[in-house]
């Protein structure tokens, strides 16, 4: 499901062949990077039915593709 004023994701969900759905992902509090422009969940929860487990993470802060002098060499 994509937000279509934004563009941005807000669900995923993941089904076997049987059309059982195994997973869920749902995304919320998006921050635009000021550096990179891509705009990012702060909020994810992933949810898995047969077991009826659900993980929720928040993220205070991320940077996006960042490496400093000393890793330019990953590259």
């Amino acid at each position: 499901m994509v937000d279509p004023l934004r563009g941005v994701v807000l669900e995923q969900h993941l089904y076997d062949a049987h059309g059982t759905r195994l997973a869920s992902s749902f995304t919320s509090g998006f921050h635009r990077d000021p550096l990179s422009g891509a705009i990012l969940p702060r909020h994810i929860q992933i949810q898995y039915p047969s077991t009826q487990s659900t993980c929720e993470s928040d993220i205070a802060d991320m940077q996006v593709n960042v490496l400093g002098p000393q890793n330019e060499s990953l590259w």
